[in-house]
């Protein structure tokens, strides 16, 4: 069964967006070095759950290279005619301090769910 990727939690009080950026260049592949990805796939995409309990739950997404091809230009062009890239799910084992150590910034935003899908405009505070 497919569904597309979509971020969400029980209740989903706040929803929101990420940015990342990783030491060593892009983070995905250094999470796919760790996950030890077969070179048959090219990494898209990576989930990163923390649970009420501690537990970390980290999944990679990659595409197949014979499929979609090897760089990200030619996966666009074809994810771009498809209208979709097919990946596959790939569960990582990973500490969350091990994890933390490849990001170099990391920016999460995130808004009341009341008032999601609304532009907010910030200005700095007196």
């Amino acid at each position: 069964m497919k569904e597309e990727l979509k971020a969400s939690v029980q209740y989903g009080d706040l929803r929101g967006e990420v940015a990342c950026d990783g030491h060593q260049g892009i983070l995905l592949h250094e999470l796919a070095k760790k996950a030890k990805l077969p070179d048959r796939y090219f990494p898209l995409a990576v989930s990163v759950y923390l649970g009420e309990h501690g537990t970390l739950d980290v999944d990679l997404f990659a595409c197949q290279v014979a499929s979609y091809g090897s760089s990200v230009d030619e996966i666009r062009r074809k994810g771009d005619a498809a209208g979709e890239i097919d990946v596959e799910k790939f569960r990582l084992k990973i500490e969350a301090s091990d994890l933390l150590k490849l990001v170099k910034r990391l920016d999460i935003l995130a808004q009341h769910r009341g008032v999601a899908g609304i532009r907010l405009v910030a200005s700095d505070s007196l």
